[in-house]
């Protein structure tokens, strides 16, 4: 017998074998049951996922809040009396430069020698809430650079960048008295019964500043040594072109040439050769304001006159010591 022959033998015997072979009843109802019946799968329950989401929110809420919590405790407590001094101390700051510039600096001192928690304070005990009400009116009066009470743009950007050792409001009276300048205030008026003065002494010299108003009329006056650029503002009533207003045009920086335009704005007269008419020539042709200057011998008078005739300015004017007393 060949091997072929012999596989195929035991071939045949196998299928007719296994034909014929038939499974035990039990293990036939464990295989069908196995092939035909399926478990379901194992899932969550539908509440499940819901609620671990609600529970991980809650717990970055309470997480953030303690963080919250944390750096509020961080910061310095601040009293509300503390709060108070320091909006009273910074209201009067702007007038603790007009004040006194001893008074500054002291302040100004002890507020760096302190540390920053001190330094409120000792800018509420330098200019306390009282004191800055009657350093409102004195910085007021103070002269400024808005060309109402300096008669010159140059002259307020002088005094602006001049160091100021010192300075006080004073009274009419008092400043009438100063020793030289107040000889070249001008009387009180009947017609400008509120005074209000104003002295400061720069590294230039002394400054004194009357501001004289009423009800319709108003005149402020500054008296300083002269400079010189006040004498290049000085003109003479022979030469109208240099002052008279009423031969400009407005505005005067395209009638008037540029090397005349300093004393056509602001100029200055001797004291002999002030007069009526030649006020009349100074009077602005839209709100009738009067500025011009006196020259006094070593010191100038520089005046804003509003609401007055050139007959009222020049009374006023000559009203002062300086004039009365025949010096």
């Amino acid at each position: 017998m060949t091997e072929r022959e012999f596989d195929e033998k035991l071939r045949a015997r196998y299928h007719a074998a296994a034909s014929s072979w038939t499974p035990e009843t039990k293990t036939r109802d464990a295989l069908v049951e196995r092939l035909t019946k399926q478990k379901a799968p194992r899932r969550a329950p539908q509440y499940l996922r819901p609620a671990v989401a609600l529970c991980c929110c809650a717990l970055v809420a309470v997480a953030a809040l303690f963080a919250w919590q944390g750096q509020t405790t961080d910061l310095p407590a601040v009293s509300e009396e503390t709060v108070q001094t320091q909006g009273a101390a910074d209201a009067a700051v702007p007038y603790a430069a007009t004040a006194g510039a001893q008074e500054g600096e002291t302040a100004g001192g002890s507020g760096e020698a302190a540390g920053s928690s001190g330094e409120t304070a000792d800018r509420a005990d330098a200019i306390s809430p009282k004191q800055a009400e009657p350093n409102a009116a004195l910085a007021a009066m103070a002269p400024e650079a808005d060309g109402e009470t300096y008669p010159s743009q140059e002259q307020a950007q002088n005094d602006a960048g001049a160091v100021r050792s010192s300075s006080s409001s004073l009274t009419g009276e008092e400043a009438r008295a100063v020793a030289e300048l107040g000889a070249l205030l001008p009387a009180s008026q009947e017609a400008l019964p509120e005074e209000t003065a104003y002295q400061e002494t720069l590294e230039s010299g002394t400054v004194l500043t009357l501001l004289c108003t009423g009800t319709s009329g108003e005149l402020s006056v500054r008296v300083s040594a002269v400079t010189s650029e006040q004498q290049e503002r000085l003109v003479s009533v022979d030469e109208p072109e240099t002052y008279d207003l009423t031969l400009c045009g407005l505005p005067l920086a395209e009638s008037v040439p540029e090397d005349r335009q300093a004393r056509v704005e602001n100029p200055i007269f001797t004291a002999e050769e002030l007069s009526v008419s030649v006020l009349e020539a100074r009077r602005e042709p839209e709100e009738g304001t009067m500025r011009f200057g006196v020259l006094c011998g070593d010191f100038v008078a520089e005046y804003v006159c509003k609401g007055m005739t050139a007959q009222e300015t020049y009374d006023a004017v000559t009203s002062a010591a300086y004039f009365t007393s025949g010096t």
